[in-house]
């Protein structure tokens, strides 16, 4: 469930609001960023260059698994502040974030959130004679990582390799992992020792 500041309420009950998109990707070279409006603007120290029109994002679809989503931001036009995130930079694989954007009656950003992180794992250009030249960008979600094996098996001597010889975080770990019979509103069988009572 999505949590907005009460001065972001305020403004969604009155009507008199907008919500623009925004994305940021961090290239080696810095963080470049877009967004779905008509002027730059400038967010944690990152400038996003206006492409009012030329920006849609597809739904971003919640799931409670560890499937790994995507979605995709398609940037038209070939403008050159998005062609600036594929060109000449190493974008594969990168941090990327899809904010939503609130804007107050006057135009001002009064608040912005994250809507999807990930990384930028696909750069699709289309070009074709006519129809409008596109970057279809998509980001792949950061679940990903949850399922991703790393070869660590999480037993004291693997914390003391990674650790250090002195490192006895994992040491009680094969002892507290030994089945225990919890006997819960009852008393346990005599001359089992597993009695709460």
């Amino acid at each position: 469930m999505k949590s907005l500041p009460s001065g972001v309420l305020s403004l969604l009950e009155s009507g008199r609001f907008a919500v623009r998109t925004m994305l940021r990707v961090d290239l080696v070279s810095g963080p470049a960023g877009v967004w779905s409006d008509a002027h730059d603007i400038v967010f944690e120290a990152v400038t996003y260059k206006g492409l009012a029109g030329n920006m849609t994002v597809d739904p971003i679809a919640s799931t409670s698994d560890l499937n790994s989503d995507q979605v995709r931001v398609t940037l038209s036009g070939l403008d050159p502040d998005a062609l600036a995130i594929v060109d000449d930079s190493d974008w594969y694989q990168r941090p990327a974030v899809v904010y939503d954007a609130y804007l107050d009656a006057a135009g001002a950003v009064i608040h912005v959130e994250p809507a999807f992180v990930g990384f930028l794992d696909t750069a699709a250009r289309s070009d074709r004679a006519g129809q409008p030249a596109t970057i279809e960008l998509a980001i792949e979600s950061t679940s990903r990582e949850l399922s991703r094996s790393n070869g660590r098996t999480y037993s004291n001597s693997d914390q003391r390799a990674v650790g250090g010889a002195t490192d006895g975080f994992l040491k009680h770990l094969a002892q507290s992992n030994s089945d225990t019979n919890i006997y819960w509103g009852r008393e346990a069988p005599r001359g089992s020792g597993g009695s709460l009572g």
